[in-house]
């Protein structure tokens, strides 16, 4: 390689190391951005006078804010890992579920025969 070669190779080397600089830059910067914003969120969430649950699709609580807590009377301990039905929502009997409805957020829903809500308009009782 001849002299001219290896400097404008050196050249270009500058400009790539320049990009990455600036670059990772914009990562680090988006990161902290990121932080500070799941940050504020997980505060609105914590202190919100509202009652905030997460439950898994098989209705076991995964996650309750601190008001939902005072609210329901529980502990994280009692309620996180608990299932919605029989904790925060009473279990209701057989004899008094079989055939009952109630309103639901896709209408009228029926519960089953252990108390708790019909998963599909083919379950029976």
């Amino acid at each position: 390689m001849t002299k001219e070669e290896l400097l404008k190779e050196m050249d270009q080397m500058r400009k790539s190391m320049k990009r990455l600089q600036k670059s990772e830059a914009s990562c680090k910067e988006a990161a902290d951005l990121f932080r500070k914003r799941e940050q504020e969120y997980r505060e609105m969430v914590e202190l919100a006078n509202s009652i905030i649950l997460r439950m898994d699709t098989s209705g076991r609580i995964v996650f309750v804010n601190d008001f939902a807590l005072r609210f329901f009377g529980f502990s994280k301990e009692e309620i996180v890992g608990k299932n919605l039905i029989g904790t925060i929502v009473p279990k209701i009997s057989k004899k008094t579920a079989a055939g009952s409805g109630f309103y639901g957020p896709t209408g009228l829903c029926w519960m089953n025969g252990d108390g708790l809500p019909k998963l599909s308009a083919s379950e029976t009782m």
